[in-house]
């Protein structure tokens, strides 16, 4: 996952270094200032991605698989309960 992350960022720097050389007629400070959006619009996807992979790694923790079966096999348990006494 942060290989991930270190790739997206890369390419990112790489598309806007390609892109300032295309657009070479664009002052210093237009540039500048375009790289600087980029970097933080970069940044704010590596935060969501970041905080993507924590919750990921997170709810693969085992006793939180655990949990979420447990959840599941009661919920389903009830609801064939619930439908032998209605039906």
């Amino acid at each position: 996952m942060r290989c991930l992350v270190i790739r997206m960022f890369i390419t990112l720097l790489l598309s806007g270094l390609f892109a300032t050389t295309i657009l070479a007629q664009t002052s210093a400070k237009e540039a500048a200032a375009n790289l600087r959006l980029q970097l933080s619009e970069v940044q704010i996807r590596k935060a969501e991605v970041q905080a993507l992979d924590e919750q990921l790694v997170e709810d693969l923790r085992p006793e939180n698989i655990e949990r979420s079966f447990a959840v599941a096999y009661w919920q389903s348990a009830g609801l064939i309960l619930a439908s032998r006494r209605d039906g």
